[in-house]
């Protein structure tokens, strides 16, 4: 009988063409021929199907049913015929060629085997009402026959497959009731009882059936032991599934094929459980043993998640890059090996992330797996995803141009994602590593313009606005657009009344509009800087108001001592340019002040903290000018 409904179970079956107790052999006693070429014809069709030539056989069979047409060996020749049909999958072929036996000769002794070879046919290609009807026409017409157990299993079988499960027990009561002594009987009544507890989750119960037929002395005992571990993988009781696999393993004879999948199941079993070193080892020794199965662009796909999994679960470097390594190596393998593999989309997808997770050395190759994915599978639902982790690329390899078109693409295209909002706040903070790099490059007017675009993307954003607005207004101080500039810092304070380098850079604004007005506004904004900022910000500010009286035209005298003190504190607090001006002009300040010696000590001060300085010549003349020291007493 037909094993469980799963996609491999066939595997676990013997008989050569259909799988089920419709076991009809081919050796029935054959008509006496008197012509013994009719005879040997017969048995070189017969010995082709034994050895496994199902084409051949067909073929010598069907010449045969032509060339003797009149022999007693026809029934039995359409009849095999079906059989080759059957075993090379041609299951409509075989039930036409099954079905014209029957009209054609419906008293012949193999009507029966035809009958029920019809029905299983009707199973294997799941026409599952028309297969029932067939088992109980069997059962109807042939109720002593020898092959009514196959009949019932064969009925209780296709009511489980098409999920009319309680009809199937009535069907498995029925067969222990009639053959309750039957060792077929019972091993096909528990593979039944088995699948229907597995089919309603009862977990559980189908364990203690798959038990029992472990425990029984059948040839079919082991198979037990798989389906067990079968419907424990189902329940997802991992670590029960891995011991009766492995067992199994090592009861039986399995064939390859059940072998392969088995591996498979096993460290997928690993995998589910979390136990990553454990599944990459078995994923590993499955892709080795079975390089030509099925399920290997799954065992590959598995197995680079595995690699990846461990490349998060540990600190050292050297074995993330290395894990990170493998599993990149999995994945590519899925795309050469297995270019039409349904996986393909979604490992070109990872694959962006995993050279991302690579660092500098896979940024190129990250950018080119996303775009990839992008182009071959635009409508995929992980597009607008890929098209955000291209532009965040792009901006860390300084490829603003690239990044504002991929944030641009997916906003304009998915402007209802998840994702569009942070792509707005990027694409702005792109604008505004552009305005910077353009601000570095002393290209004031292309960095004010990244900004201005920065702020009308997302104006909402107080941080976004406040870098980019500052920004702006740099950009504005630099190009002298003042007014523009007075604007935009006083918005930036409004926001944050304590930004230091807002309330400098407006100082600056206020000084460079040079009326009475705004210089008193300067002058108090540089003195509440140096009240309540330390370090650079306040030397700076210091500077600003030591150059703003140190240049006042008007009583020159007292601005000059006024700007003193502010310039002997940068003096003493800064080594940097302003420091060193600061020194310099300490000593000018004294020279107007008439300090003619504070004014040498000042120059000789300079000239020892700074020898090639920027006004070391002007201070070597100044001294060459002051009024020699009175002779000491």
């Amino acid at each position: 009988m037909l094993l469980p409904p799963n996609e491999h179970s066939l595997q676990l079956h013997l008989p050569p063409v259909l799988p089920g107790s419709v076991a009809a052999k081919c050796d029935s006693i054959l008509a006496q021929e008197p012509e013994s070429a009719t005879e040997k014809a017969f048995h070189d069709a017969q010995q082709l199907y034994h050895d496994g030539k199902l084409p051949e056989a067909l073929t010598a069979f069907q010449q045969f049913e032509t060339q003797y047409k009149l022999s007693a060996s026809v029934p039995q020749a359409i009849y095999l015929q079906g059989w080759c049909w059957a075993g090379l999958h041609r299951y409509q072929e075989a039930i036409d060629t099954f079905v014209r036996l029957i009209k054609a000769d419906p008293a012949a002794p193999i009507i029966p085997q035809a009958i029920l070879q019809e029905a299983e046919c009707f199973q294997a290609s799941k026409n599952y009402p028309k297969a029932i009807d067939l088992y109980r026409q069997f059962e109807t017409q042939y109720p002593q026959h020898k092959l009514m157990l196959g009949a019932m299993l064969g009925e209780a079988w296709a009511l489980l497959r098409q999920n009319d499960l309680k009809a199937s027990k009535v069907v498995v009561q029925r067969i222990r009731s009639q053959f309750p002594d039957d060792t077929e009987a019972s091993v096909g009544t528990l593979l039944i009882l088995g699948q229907i507890s597995t089919t309603e989750k009862n977990y559980d119960d189908a364990e203690k059936v798959y038990q029992q037929l472990a425990a029984s002395h059948h040839p079919r005992a082991a198979q037990g032991l798989y389906l067990a571990g079968e419907a424990m993988f189902e329940a997802r009781r991992y670590t029960n599934a891995i011991a009766y696999y492995e067992r199994f393993l090592s009861t039986s004879e399995a064939v390859p094929a059940v072998r392969a999948l088995i591996a498979f199941r096993i460290a997928t079993c690993y995998y589910d459980l979390q136990s990553f070193a454990r599944a990459r080892d078995n994923f590993t020794a499955y892709l080795q043993q079975y390089p030509t199965d099925e399920r290997m662009p799954d065992g590959l796909f598995r197995l680079g998640r595995s690699y990846f999994q461990l490349s998060q679960n540990t600190n050292d470097p050297t074995t993330v890059h290395e894990n990170l390594t493998n599993a990149v190596k999995s994945y590519e393998l899925i795309r050469s090996k297995f270019p039409k593999s349904g996986l393909v989309p979604e490992v070109t997808f990872q694959l962006g992330y995993l050279y991302a997770y690579l660092g500098a050395e896979g940024i190129d190759r990250s950018v080119t797996s996303f775009q990839e994915f992008v182009n071959r599978w635009p409508d995929n639902q992980l597009v607008p995803e890929a098209l955000y982790q291209i532009a965040r690329n792009e901006a860390v390899r300084s490829h603003f141009d690239a990044a504002i078109r991929a944030y641009r693409r997916l906003i304009d295209k998915y402007p209802n994602h998840d994702l569009t909002p942070f792509a707005v706040q990027e694409i702005a903070a792109v604008y505004d590593a552009v305005g910077n790099d353009m601000f570095r490059k002393e290209r004031f007017a292309q960095a004010r313009d990244a900004f201005q675009k920065s702020l009308a993307l997302d104006p909402k954003d107080p941080r976004t606005t406040s870098l980019a607005r500052f920004g702006f207004a740099e950009a504005c101080l630099r190009l002298n657009r003042l007014d523009d500039a007075e604007k935009a810092f006083n918005q930036v304070l409004t926001a944050d009344p304590q930004n230091t380098a807002a309330q400098l850079d407006l100082a600056k604004v206020y000084l460079a509009q040079a009326n009475s007005s705004t210089n008193a506004k300067a002058v108090d904004l540089l003195n509440k800087i140096m009240a309540s900022s330390k370090g650079e910000s306040a030397s700076e500010a210091a500077f600003l108001l030591g150059n703003y009286f140190f240049n006042l035209r008007d009583n020159e005298k007292e601005n000059k001592k006024t700007a003193l003190p502010y310039y002997l504190r940068v003096a003493l607090l800064t080594s940097g340019p302003r420091g060193e001006e600061a020194s310099f002009r300490s000593g000018q300040c004294h020279q107007v002040l008439g300090n003619t010696d504070a004014a040498r000590s000042a120059f000789q001060a300079y000239l020892r903290r700074f020898p090639a300085g920027r006004f070391s010549g002007n201070a070597q003349q100044e001294l060459a000018v002051l009024p020699a020291s009175p002779p000491q007493s």
